[in-house]
């Protein structure tokens, strides 16, 4: 019995030095979050979709008033076909995007910017 529980150690201890030297390699996951000393999340890495983004944030603000920078990457076979771009979110609302989509084998790249949700309403 005692033989049969060291053999099963051995295998366990093995193959966690395998999973520790895949890591050293790469990483595979379908979202990475990065946290500062405070827990918020300030960089996040995703697929949404089938969209990847990655989002720098600036912490502290309440959920859905967030201010950031996203990346995203649009794979072919969407709506809009194959796009890469930024955005600039300012509490909450995307208030500037650079944008590249490929329309039919040609690349067509718009600058949009948006008015603050405040100077929307009129305030």
């Amino acid at each position: 019995m005692r033989r049969s529980g060291s053999r099963l150690l051995a295998q366990r201890v093995a193959a966690l030095e395998r999973a520790a030297t895949s890591l050293e390699r790469e990483l595979r996951t379908r979202r990475l979050a990065v946290v500062d000393s405070d827990g918020d999340e300030r960089v996040v890495a995703e697929v949404v979709d089938g969209h990847a983004e990655v989002r720098l944030s600036v912490p502290g603000a309440p959920r859905g008033q967030a201010s950031s920078v996203l990346l995203f990457a649009t794979p072919r076979g969407g709506e809009l076909g194959t796009g890469v771009g930024i955005q600039l979110w300012g509490d909450g609302d995307a208030v500037l995007e650079l944008c590249a989509w490929d329309v039919d084998g040609r690349w067509r790249v718009e600058l949009r910017r948006q008015r603050p949700r405040e100077a929307r309403r009129g305030t």
